[in-house]
């Protein structure tokens, strides 16, 4: 082999090095930045929603109602986003009346007796593993991965 194809194939397995440094870089850049709520968040059917908006009515008039003395009505339009894992739902709607909140859910709710506990109001950048800790205190046996999105979603995975 001469000189020149040497220094050639040198330089070429160079190359090939720094390449498969970048991409492993890559990869494990964009895995640390990556959405922990990927494939949590889904769209819902116009169907789906109107089930569980009755059934939520029927929850926070019970739970949160008599507290405010008023009652509560939430139809499909006031629900805005649906997280969902396993089967475990945590549902971002409208009351009309309080602030936007996330009820928490261990069953879908329609087949449900209850929400565990709910979040309203707002988080900032930083925060998520107080708010992590919170729900795990406040939603036993929420799954860990759930538990890490919301926390994630309503604090440094806003406006993402």
């Amino acid at each position: 082999m001469s000189e020149d194809s040497t220094e050639a194939m040198a330089s070429r397995v160079k190359h090939l090095r720094i390449c498969f440094i970048a991409t492993i870089f890559f990869c494990v850049s964009f895995s640390t930045f990556a959405n922990p709520c990927e494939k949590m968040i889904r769209p819902v059917s116009e169907k789906k929603k109107t089930i569980f908006a009755k059934a939520i009515n029927v929850h926070l008039n019970k739970q949160l109602g008599p507290s405010l003395n008023q009652t509560l009505f939430t139809d499909s339009t006031d629900i805005f986003e649906v997280i969902h894992y396993k089967q475990w739902y945590i549902i971002y709607i409208s009351t009309r009346i309080t602030d936007e909140s996330y009820l928490v859910y261990s069953a879908a709710p329609n087949k449900s007796s209850r929400y565990l506990t709910y979040w309203a109001g707002s988080a900032i950048d930083g925060e998520g593993p107080a708010v992590e800790k919170w729900l795990k205190k406040d939603a036993p046996g929420i799954p860990p991965k759930l538990a890490s999105c919301f926390a994630w979603h309503i604090t440094d995975g806003r406006g993402r």
